[in-house]
Protein backbone atom coordinates (compact mmCIF):
# COMPACT_ATOMS: atom_id res chain seq x y z
CA UNK A 1 0.00 0.00 0.00
CA UNK A 2 1.58 3.32 -1.16
CA UNK A 3 1.16 6.48 0.91
CA UNK A 4 1.04 9.50 -1.58
CA UNK A 5 2.46 12.38 0.01
CA UNK A 6 -0.34 15.30 -0.80
CA UNK A 7 1.31 18.89 -0.62
CA UNK A 8 -0.67 21.38 1.76
CA UNK A 9 -2.56 24.86 0.86
CA UNK A 10 -0.26 27.84 0.40
CA UNK A 11 -3.37 29.76 1.78
CA UNK A 12 -4.00 31.23 5.06
CA UNK A 13 -7.06 31.30 7.48
CA UNK A 14 -7.45 34.65 9.14
CA UNK A 15 -7.70 33.79 13.29
CA UNK A 16 -8.90 35.96 16.10
CA UNK A 17 -5.32 37.71 16.81
CA UNK A 18 -3.16 35.86 13.76
CA UNK A 19 -3.51 33.86 10.96
CA UNK A 20 -2.82 29.89 10.11
CA UNK A 21 -2.14 27.94 7.49
CA UNK A 22 -4.99 25.92 5.90
CA UNK A 23 -4.38 22.58 6.77
CA UNK A 24 -6.30 20.71 3.72
CA UNK A 25 -4.39 19.43 0.96
CA UNK A 26 -3.76 20.87 -2.37
CA UNK A 27 -5.09 20.57 -5.58
CA UNK A 28 -4.39 23.09 -7.84
CA UNK A 29 -1.14 24.48 -9.00
CA UNK A 30 -1.55 28.02 -9.58
CA UNK A 31 1.19 31.30 -9.62
CA UNK A 32 4.29 28.56 -8.26
CA UNK A 33 2.27 27.44 -5.20
CA UNK A 34 -0.20 24.68 -4.52
CA UNK A 35 -3.90 25.69 -3.52
CA UNK A 36 -7.05 23.92 -2.32
CA UNK A 37 -10.41 24.32 -4.08
CA UNK A 38 -10.98 27.18 -0.94
CA UNK A 39 -7.92 29.40 -1.53
CA UNK A 40 -7.10 28.45 -5.32
CA UNK A 41 -6.50 32.25 -7.16
CA UNK A 42 -8.45 31.01 -9.66
CA UNK A 43 -11.60 29.55 -7.56
CA UNK A 44 -11.66 32.65 -5.18
CA UNK A 45 -12.21 35.32 -8.29
CA UNK A 46 -14.75 32.63 -9.47
CA UNK A 47 -16.29 32.68 -6.89
CA UNK A 48 -15.71 36.69 -6.47
CA UNK A 49 -17.32 37.19 -9.99
CA UNK A 50 -20.72 34.99 -8.72
CA UNK A 51 -21.32 37.43 -5.53
CA UNK A 52 -20.58 40.36 -8.24
CA UNK A 53 -22.98 39.13 -10.99
CA UNK A 54 -25.51 38.84 -8.25
CA UNK A 55 -24.97 41.55 -6.64
CA UNK A 56 -25.52 43.94 -9.78
CA UNK A 57 -28.80 41.86 -10.65
CA UNK A 58 -29.86 42.76 -7.18
CA UNK A 59 -29.28 46.25 -7.90
CA UNK A 60 -30.96 46.10 -11.21
CA UNK A 61 -34.05 44.67 -9.42
CA UNK A 62 -33.95 47.67 -7.14
CA UNK A 63 -33.72 50.57 -9.91
CA UNK A 64 -36.39 48.97 -11.69
CA UNK A 65 -38.86 48.19 -8.72
CA UNK A 66 -37.89 52.15 -8.38
CA UNK A 67 -38.82 52.97 -11.53
CA UNK A 68 -42.23 51.56 -11.29
CA UNK A 69 -42.67 52.61 -8.12
CA UNK A 70 -41.86 56.57 -9.58
CA UNK A 71 -44.26 55.63 -12.75
CA UNK A 72 -47.15 55.02 -10.68
CA UNK A 73 -46.81 57.27 -8.17
CA UNK A 74 -46.53 59.81 -11.24
CA UNK A 75 -49.75 58.30 -12.58
CA UNK A 76 -51.22 58.68 -9.46
CA UNK A 77 -49.99 62.35 -9.09
CA UNK A 78 -51.81 62.85 -12.89
CA UNK A 79 -54.89 61.53 -12.00
CA UNK A 80 -55.66 63.49 -8.51
CA UNK A 81 -54.76 66.69 -10.86
CA UNK A 82 -57.16 65.98 -12.86
CA UNK A 83 -60.10 65.11 -9.78
CA UNK A 84 -58.62 68.59 -8.30
CA UNK A 85 -58.69 70.58 -11.65
CA UNK A 86 -62.24 69.36 -12.16
CA UNK A 87 -63.46 70.07 -8.62
CA UNK A 88 -62.37 73.55 -9.12
CA UNK A 89 -63.76 73.85 -12.45
CA UNK A 90 -67.16 72.88 -10.76
CA UNK A 91 -66.72 74.78 -8.19
CA UNK A 92 -65.93 78.14 -10.35
CA UNK A 93 -68.97 77.80 -12.38
CA UNK A 94 -71.12 77.76 -8.79
CA UNK A 95 -69.77 80.73 -7.64
CA UNK A 96 -70.44 82.68 -11.25
CA UNK A 97 -73.84 81.25 -11.38
CA UNK A 98 -74.59 82.46 -7.47
CA UNK A 99 -72.62 85.78 -8.94
CA UNK A 100 -75.36 86.03 -11.79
Amino acid sequence: MSKEKYNKCSGEIQGDWRSYPCTKNAKYFEDDKWWCGIHAPSKVKERQEKRDAKERAEVAREKELENIHKRETAKRILELDSIVSDCLEEEAIRAIMEVL
